[in-house]
């Protein structure tokens, strides 16, 4: 048993690891139907007279962001949220990742379509991790109750 988790919080949190995706799927859908109208204008807009007049360094840096915008939907659909002994952690373009003897304080955030756990560590800025799956959602809800008072 880890010293460092509230002794409440590991009873009822069952048995660990608790995974779950990070982004409903519907949401990581919609963000590639973004990535996918933003590409077709894109693709219109190169191929019409505004874009043959286009400088190199502007489309190279369209193509960038694009790029960019990419990386994020595929994250959305693929990243994984996961509890353990040793912490949460969340697969992202970096991990994200917080200790449990780092956390001071958490907050639950319920939003419309994902639930947000926001960790406060003891030094540094918070980590928020995403969770959509509901037993993410709930082990979110205890977490945080079981550092409302540690702040």
């Amino acid at each position: 048993m880890n010293p460092s988790i509230p002794p409440t919080l590991l009873a009822e949190l069952g048995t660990l690891p608790v995974q779950g995706r990070a982004w409903p799927k519907a949401i990581a859908w919609l963000a590639w139907l973004v990535v996918i109208g933003i590409g077709l204008r894109l693709l219109l807009t190169a191929s019409g007279p505004h874009g043959q007049a286009a400088s190199p360094m502007i489309i190279g840096a369209i193509v960038l962001a694009y790029t960019g915008i990419i990386v994020m939907a595929w994250y959305m659909y693929h990243g994984q949220t996961t509890i353990t002994e040793d912490g949460i952690s969340q697969s992202w373009l970096f991990k994200r990742h917080i200790a449990w003897q780092d956390i001071r304080h958490a907050k639950f955030v319920p939003m419309l379509f994902s639930k947000r756990l926001i960790c406060f560590p003891v030094r540094g800025r918070p980590v928020t991790f995403q969770g959509s799956d509901q037993n993410v959602q709930v082990a979110f809800a205890r977490i945080a109750l079981a550092y409302r008072h540690k702040a």
